[in-house]
Order: structure tokens, then C-alpha cells, then sequence
């Protein structure tokens, strides 16, 4: 399961086509991959997620008209960026990977403060949702935000395999996926060349560093993290 993929075509700065979706699809079933989760990007502050949700399924229909059945199966979700007053919104449920309460989280760049992590774990605790924090290796590279990381372990948490490819990115990755009560493995892929899908290298790291049985759990988690809660519209 990649639960991290940008492959729906010309929703964001991911596929852009129909054609170079599917090659990526193709390529992550030649390598193993069984589904993945379409998150293409949502802000907030560029579009309701009524648009978003439009927009997605035309780029959706789009790709099962190309080639049915697809390689791989794949889940509608949203890699969502965090903004302030989150909790608040009636219709985050929508975002979620269909059919779950798992919510697909990207912190901000910049330094976090108190407010945000205390609404993100109120996501979770108050409102009941699966929140996924995604590649929180890339985010807290500051002592600031690796501190505020330290709050939210109880979260799960999905590293990129492409940060567990470079060893500048290596040491964090790991130690990120061997503290978060629920380590999880994405591509984060965009394209064929720059940002491939690259699933089973960093899967080899983590079989090669933390062991087999480590990686085995990264699959149970991604698994339960797939159950269906409740039905999206």
C-alpha cells in the first residue's frame, strides 16, 4: 500500500496527464504495489473542498475511462494542509481516504506553535478522525518543531521512502517511524523523473535498518488505517 501518491491527473503539481498516471501506476505494479492513495494537495485558501471534491472526481474519471481495470487499486483521499480553524470544519470528513476517518495531515513549513499542535490533537482525541501526520521528517528540521513532534508521537505518522534513500534525511526518518505509536510508508511520488514512485526502496531501508517484523507492522498499521469507519459522499 503506497498511502502517499500524487497520480490523479492535473489535479495539483503531481501527474500531468491521464498518459503519465497511468505509467506511474503501471510502474508501482511492477515493483509490488497492490493500491495507493490518491492525496493530491488541498489548501484551504485556494478552493472549498465542494470544488476540490468536483474537481477530483473529474480528474478520477478521467483515469478509469483510460484503462479499466487499473493496475492497482486505488483509494480517493487528500493530502490536506493544515489551517487554522480545521477542527471547526463541518465537511472534513469528505477529505478523509474514502470510507475511513483517516486524515491525511501536512503540518506547515514554517516554526508550529502551541495552538496548532493543540487543534491537531484535538482532530484526533475530540473528533474521533485517524490523523496522519505525512512526512513530518521534512517539516522539522528546527529543534523548535522537533520538540513540538515529540507531542504529537501518539499520532501516526507516515515517512517518505525517498527520505529514507539520502543519508541526510535517513536518521530522522527512522527515528521518527520508531517512535510514532504507528510508523507508515509512502512515496509521495509526483512524477516519472524528479519524484518517481519509489515505495520499495525506501520499504528495503526499513527491512534492512529496523527488521522484517518492523516492516510486517508498517502493514497491519496501513491496513487498519484502511477499514471503513463511515461512508464519504
Amino acid at each position: 500500500m503506497d498511502l502517499h501518491t500524487h497520480v490523479l491527473p492535473r489535479m495539483d503539481d503531481g501527474s500531468d496527464s491521464v498518459q503519465t498516471s497511468l505509467k506511474m501506476l503501471q510502474m508501482m505494479a511492477t515493483h509490488g504495489v497492490d493500491a495507493v492513495c490518491a492525496t493530491s494537495h488541498f489548501y484551504a485558501e485556494k478552493m472549498n473542498i465542494e470544488t476540490y471534491l468536483e474537481k477530483r472526481d473529474t480528474a478520477w474519471r478521467a483515469l478509469q475511462q483510460a484503462e479499466n481495470p487499473l493496475p492497482v487499486s486505488v483509494y480517493l483521499a487528500a493530502e490536506v494542509a493544515y489551517y487554522s480553524g480545521i477542527s471547526e470544519e463541518k465537511n472534513l470528513e469528505k477529505l478523509c481516504v474514502q470510507g475511513t476517518k483517516a486524515l491525511l495531515l501536512e503540518m506547515p513549513y514554517g516554526d508550529w506553535n502551541s495552538f496548532q499542535v493543540e487543534e491537531v490533537m484535538s482532530l484526533a482525541w475530540d473528533f474521533g478522525f485517524d490523523v496522519v501526520l505525512v512526512h513530518p521528517e521534512r517539516l522539522t528540521m528546527g529543534q523548535k518543531n522537533r520538540r513540538w513532534l515529540e507531542r504529537l508521537f501518539d499520532l501516526p505518522m507516515q515517512v517518505n521512502a525517498g527520505s529514507l534513500r539520502h543519508w541526510r534525511t535517513r536518521r530522522a526518518a527512522l527515528e521518527i517511524l520508531e517512535n510514532t505509536s504507528k510508523p507508515l510508508l509512502g512515496s509521495d511520488c509526483h512524477n516519472l523523473t524528479s519524484r518517481a514512485p519509489n515505495l520499495w526502496e525506501g520499504r528495503n531501508v526499513v527491512k534492512h535498518k529496523l527488521g522484517t517484523e518492523f516492516l510486517d507492522e508498517m502493514d497491519d498499521n496501513a491496513q487498519k488505517l484502511l477499514q471503513p469507519r463511515f461512508a464519504t459522499s
